[in-house]
């Protein structure tokens, strides 16, 4: 199905756009975990952070925060993970994934279903 607005193909390619981005997004801060408390590689990732649409949350073995991108975001899609080294936890990632268009899509839909459905049952 594709027309001018709605493309399943668009939203695939975006899906794939996105695992990159994370992908990549993920070995940055795995192998610069010595620089993790450096503001300057702190002020080059959130550069990068903001251009996929992405935040990130950097806490220490002992959930102390080291680093977060936007202290106001706390919810919507989360990759989380450990950063292990030599057997020991050296931090713990929380990256907030962009914002995703299906909600809305579906919200959307809903709408109009319910536009065509409430004059049929008065």
């Amino acid at each position: 199905m594709e027309t001018k607005t709605f493309s399943f193909e668009e939203s695939k390619l975006q899906n794939e756009i996105q695992q990159r981005q994370l992908s990549e997004m993920i070995r940055l801060i795995e192998i610069n975990a010595d620089k993790w408390r450096d503001p300057q590689w702190q002020n080059r990732l959130h550069d990068q952070l903001r251009q996929a649409k992405m935040d990130v949350a950097i806490l220490s073995a002992s959930n102390q925060e080291i680093f977060r991108s936007d202290p106001e975001r706390s919810g919507g899609s989360t990759e989380r993970f450990s950063v292990i080294e030599d057997g020991h936890v050296v931090g713990k990632i929380i990256i907030y994934m962009p914002r995703s268009n299906a909600f809305q899509m579906m919200a959307a839909l809903g709408g109009l279903l319910l536009a065509f459905l409430l004059p049929a049952l008065k």
